[in-house]
């Protein structure tokens, strides 16, 4: 399962990737692969948590109101989510 979070440094952003490596594991024993965004810093507080529960995890800082963010966030999650 290969998705991108975003909002994910907390609330609801942050328990959504939490439940998806959660809902990952309990279907087939896989783990998640996660790209979580946020223009919050703190989203390497979110990101080890979500690792904890054996998800691979990739981030990126950044605001989705600028135009240019949407656009390398999917393509960062391209680059480091491929397999």
């Amino acid at each position: 399962m290969k998705i991108i979070v975003t909002g994910a440094a907390s609330g609801i952003g942050r328990a959504t990737a939490a439940r998806l490596q959660q809902d990952a594991s309990r279907r087939d024993g896989q783990a998640a692969e996660l790209l979580l965004v946020d223009i919050n810093a703190l989203l390497t507080n979110a990101a080890a948590e979500v690792a904890a529960l054996s998800a691979r995890v990739e981030t990126l800082v950044g605001d989705l109101a600028d135009a240019r963010i949407p656009a390398r966030a999917v393509e960062t999650a391209a680059q480091s989510l491929a397999d």
